[in-house]
């Protein structure tokens, strides 16, 4: 009898191991699961931030454009026409790198919050107008400098990350500028600190 009890002790144990050490497998397999869809390949990486700085820049040459029919200020324009052209050398630099390095075929998109937010510009004028815009595109480039921060971390291809370096650097100052006019011109002046830090 003694020996009967051992037995089913060594038994009960034997089962609590296995168990624990199917527990043990099961969370190490769902965690690397886990960490492959939070972090993707390279190669998805690259295609996903492609085209979606295609369209952001979309976006952004659609704003530029209508701030320089609209803008009040001289600065504001000549700046619109260099984020205007300057991101349409880009998008078209970025469609042909789908193209040759992952033969995707991609036109810019853009969504029904990028209309509105088109749609309420159109209906400012002046002084009105250079606020909004200019607080509208600071945003949207400190969106940008987000996205290029982690094609700098995942992205591969030589290409790709001067031109998030590129991004980074240039609307950093853009937003830096625009945040400066907002205060001289505007007297928009407000957490100017703080956001500016965001971006340092």
């Amino acid at each position: 009898m003694e020996m009967d009890r051992d037995a089913a002790v060594i038994t009960k144990k034997t089962v609590f191991l296995i168990a624990l050490t199917l527990v043990f497998a099961f969370a190490v397999a769902h965690a690397t699961t886990g960490r492959a869809i939070a972090h993707p390949s390279p190669e998805l990486f690259e295609i996903r931030f492609l085209e979606a700085t295609i369209d952001h820049h979309a976006m952004a040459v659609e704003m530029a454009t209508l701030c320089e029919q609209q803008a009040a200020r001289s600065e504001l324009k000549t700046l619109c026409r260099t984020i205007s052209s300057t991101q349409s050398q880009e998008i078209e630099e970025m469609q042909a790198w789908l193209q040759s390095w992952y033969e995707i075929t991609y036109e810019p998109r853009m969504n029904d919050a990028d209309e509105r937010m088109i749609n309420e510009l159109e209906r400012l004028k002046g002084a009105d107008f250079d606020t909004a815009f200019m607080l509208e595109m600071s945003t949207h480039h400190r969106t940008a400098i987000r996205m290029a921060s982690d094609a700098l971390l995942l992205a591969f291809h030589e290409d790709l990350l001067e031109l998030a370096t590129d991004i980074t650097a240039t609307q950093g100052e853009e937003i830096r500028q625009m945040r400066e006019w907002l205060c001289d011109f505007y007297e928009v002046c407000k957490d100017l600190d703080v956001e500016l830090t965001d971006i340092s």
